[in-house]
Parts: C-alpha cells; sequence; structure tokens
C-alpha cells in the first residue's frame, strides 16, 4: 500500500468485488459461543470448494524438503525422501476463518500434519511454519492425532494436560477430518470425534492468514520410504459479518455506488454494463463504479 490514505474501491466491468473484510486487530476476540452455530450453519448456506481436483496438483506448490508428490487414484500421494527434512505441499492462495475437511491415510512409522494459516520464513520458498494439525498413527497405546502444534515456532500448542493420548485415529484406513478456525479458536475433529477446543491468541496475533500445507515430515537415514495419502479436500471460509465481512454490492441496484455508465443489475445478482444509444462501444470502458463510501485498510 502505497501510504495511509483513504482509497475509493472501483469496479469495471466484470470486475466487481463483491464483499470484503476490512483489516482488524488479530487480538480482536471472536465470540467463542458463535462458532458451534456457525459450524452448522457452513454445512448449509457456506458454499464448499474443493482443493484437491482429483486429478492433478493444480493449485499447489511444494515448499521445502525433498518428498515427492503425485495423484495416484484419486488421492495426493506423499512419500518420503531419504536425508531430506520436513516437506510441504502448500495451496497457492491463504486463508483466514474457514472449516476444512479431508481424509487421510498414512503408513503407521510416519508422522505427518496439515499445515493451517501457515507462512515461509524470509521468501516464498522459506522454512515453513504455523499452526498444524497432527496425523499419526494411533498404534498400541495411542496417539496425538488432532491436537495443534506450531510447526517451526514455538512447538505443541494444545496444553500438555489436554494432550492425552486417544485412539480415535484408525490405523492403516482412511480418517476423516474436521478442522475449524475462527479467530484464535481451533476446533478439530478426528471421525466425528471432536479431538480439541483451543483457543490461542499468541498464534493468531502472528499467523491471523496463511496457506493449507500437506507435510510429509523427515526421517532416519536408511529408514522407509512411508507414504501418506489426503483426498477430498475441501473448504468453506466464513465470510459473514462475524469474520468481519461486509458486503458491498446487494445483487439488487446500485445502492451504495456511484457510476457514469451504463451498469445494469441482472437477475443472477451479476452486474452488466451496456452501452447507451449512441455510445461507443469502447467508451464505456471508462466508467467506472465507485463506492460511496471510501475504506482504509482492507
Amino acid at each position: 500500500m502505497k501510504n495511509a490514505k483513504q482509497i475509493t474501491l472501483t469496479a469495471a466491468l466484470s470486475c466487481l468485488l463483491l464483499s470484503f473484510a476490512e483489516t482488524r486487530s488479530p487480538q480482536e476476540p471472536v465470540n467463542p459461543m458463535d462458532a458451534p452455530m456457525r459450524a452448522d450453519r457452513s454445512r448449509h448456506e457456506i458454499p464448499w470448494v474443493p482443493l484437491f481436483d482429483g486429478k492433478t496438483l493444480d493449485g499447489w506448490t511444494q515448499r521445502n524438503g525433498k518428498a515427492s508428490y503425485r495423484v495416484e487414484d484419486g488421492a495426493i500421494v506423499g512419500k518420503t525422501a531419504n536425508l531430506s527434512p520436513n516437506s510441504f505441499l502448500c495451496t497457492d492462495r491463504d486463508y483466514s476463518d474457514f472449516e476444512l475437511l479431508f481424509d487421510v491415510k498414512v503408513d503407521d512409522a510416519l508422522n505427518s500434519g496439515v499445515q493451517l494459516r501457515s507462512t515461509t520464513k524470509g521468501s516464498f520458498l522459506g522454512r515453513v511454519n504455523g499452526p498444524q494439525v497432527e496425523i499419526e498413527a494411533s498404534g498400541a497405546e495411542g496417539a496425538e492425532s488432532g491436537y495443534l502444534y506450531a510447526e517451526a515456532v514455538s512447538g505443541w500448542m494444545t496444553p500438555d494436560d489436554e494432550r492425552k493420548p486417544h485412539k480415535h485415529f484408525k490405523d492403516g484406513e482412511w480418517n476423516s477430518y474436521r478442522v475449524q478456525m475462527l479467530g484464535p479458536y481451533i476446533r478439530t475433529w478426528i471421525n466425528g470425534v471432536r479431538i480439541s477446543d483451543l483457543k490461542h491468541e499468541a498464534m493468531y496475533a502472528s499467523h491471523p492468514r496463511g496457506f493449507i500445507g500437506l507435510q510429509v515430515h523427515a526421517i532416519g537415514l536408511g529408514q522407509g520410504p512411508y507414504e501418506v495419502r489426503w483426498k477430498n479436500i475441501q473448504i468453506a471460509e466464513f465470510r459473514d459479518t462475524d469474520a468481519g465481512w461486509t458486503q458491498l454490492y446487494n445483487g439488487k441496484d446500485l445502492e451504495g455506488w456511484e457510476t457514469t455508465g451504463n451498469w445494469i443489475p441482472q437477475e443472477n445478482g451479476e452486474l452488466l454494463i451496456q452501452p447507451r444509444p449512441g455510445e461507443k462501444g469502447w467508451q464505456r470502458y471508462t466508467d467506472y463504479l465507485w463506492s460511496v463510501k471510501k475504506y482504509k485498510d482492507f
């Protein structure tokens, strides 16, 4: 951003922003009582978007490590490599408040995880860091799948007294994860069982937004190779007023907007610009839409 002066949002032709979130302090609390209602509502009103098309790795980029990632039988398969640090296959775009669903199956000897709101240090391919939901086989004594770990930051986010081993993760089988992130609140489920209900303001302050990443953990020399598989990866972003979003276009008329052009609201909620009688087609390209209200940081 060039400076802190207020600017007016502008939309030209089909490039119209429908909603936005004004910047808020990461420490600004989210009402924890809202979370259960929003979790249920997300399944009915917020559109689910697949992060993986089941065929290619489009929309994903590997950051860190030498582990390999491939698509096989509708799943992303991560395979360990000797002498490699932790590897991460990361979404190309970032997310803030959302609910994430995925299925995962991992070799019993391999530790893994999924990064949430994560970033890199120093450069695009720098060290991946941020919150991670744990993935590991339960074994005979149970394990820590579903708890939260701060990768390359500070270690376990879930307190020691709450991080109790369990067997809700089914070894050698597909397991369904559900992760909800609302401000500083993080909730996780495995196979329908809630594992963690955590509020972590420090992590939200440092990582309020970031990418999703699929981890293949480093292994010892001479071990492996091991594999971990993910499928049915989908996300629903919370873009309501509780998450700081404001609707700019109501889908019906130009209330709240100014223009010199012939912008016509359509029945499907889109806006169409057409030349007036006597106008040349090229003349309309200067006919922007201006929001009446001015905005600063968003």
